[in-house]
């Protein structure tokens, strides 16, 4: 499984890395959020994504990162594009799309138990093709949630103290 992150609207350099890492249902990917801002091409990225994940639901994961709050977007770019490229309307239905999104996951491997916090801040890159990897999923509905945004921003100390490791 190909794990990745931060893509920020970079839809170049998405093409570019299914290029190198293969194209879905080829290649397993679990992408960590923060798909959208800084970018010229969020509304591509997400489309992109979106439809693989609509097509591949059993090898292509999407995570919400802190960008995906409304909050966080309306002033980093993603509100400004839609409402440039298309409408207003556009980005609210976008923001009713991350309000559906899992904020993390649990990966399970045999024994072993390893969180997308331990994905983030470890050298932790590609499962091994053989280990089977049981995703669950906690999606949150609230956009601006303290909690949502307390985890998406923390780093893996916060996180200890804050008990959502496991």
């Amino acid at each position: 499984m190909h794990i990745v992150g931060d893509i920020h609207g970079q839809f170049v350099d998405l093409l570019r890395h299914f290029d190198k890492t293969g194209y879905p249902p080829d290649a397993n990917y679990l992408f960590l959020g923060d798909y959208v801002d800084r970018g010229k091409q969020s509304v591509e990225t997400m489309c992109l994504l979106l439809a693989y994940k609509v097509k591949y639901p059993e090898n292509f994961f999407l995570l919400r990162g802190n960008h995906e709050c409304a909050g966080v977007n309306r002033i980093y770019g993603f509100y400004d594009e839609c409402k440039r490229k298309y409408s207003i309307k556009l980005w609210k239905t976008f923001v009713d799309v991350f309000n559906c999104l899992p904020a993390g996951i649990k990966l399970v491997k045999l024994r072993q138990t390893l969180t997308a916090v331990d994905v983030v801040n470890s050298n932790f890159k590609t499962a091994p093709q053989n280990i089977p990897i049981f995703l669950r999923f906690f999606p949150i509905q609230k956009s601006d949630n303290l909690a949502l945004l307390s985890f998406a921003w923390c780093s893996y100390k916060d996180t200890l103290l804050l008990g959502l490791y496991s």
